[in-house]
């Protein structure tokens, strides 16, 4: 599964895993599913997550930003607007990250 993929990806630190782009659709698990796993190992606290989808109703989308996602972004977007979503959720993981 893509889930247990993903957790042996962001525990293996030669990986170097800066960010988690989910869909949140995906066979198997959904994309809230799978981001409520990475809170309760501490993953979504370390590692900012973005929702890149095709179809997320605003609903699923406030789920997923309460679950822990940084930003939302539409696969039909133009590059920058891309650019500005992930650069969004950056500072919103790391206004969120606790202080040693």
């Amino acid at each position: 599964h893509a889930y247990e993929r993903l957790i042996k990806i962001t525990q293996n630190e030669s990986e170097g895993v800066d960010m988690i782009i989910i869909d949140n659709r995906m066979p198997g698990m959904s994309g809230l599913d799978i981001v409520q796993k990475l809170q309760a190992t501490g993953l979504a606290q370390r590692i900012p997550i973005v929702l890149f989808s095709s179809a997320a109703p605003p609903s699923e989308v406030q789920a997923m930003l309460e679950a822990g996602v940084r930003a939302s972004v539409l696969k039909a977007v133009d590059p920058d607007a891309y650019l500005a979503s992930i650069a969004n959720a950056v500072r919103r993981h790391l206004l969120a990250a606790p202080t040693a």
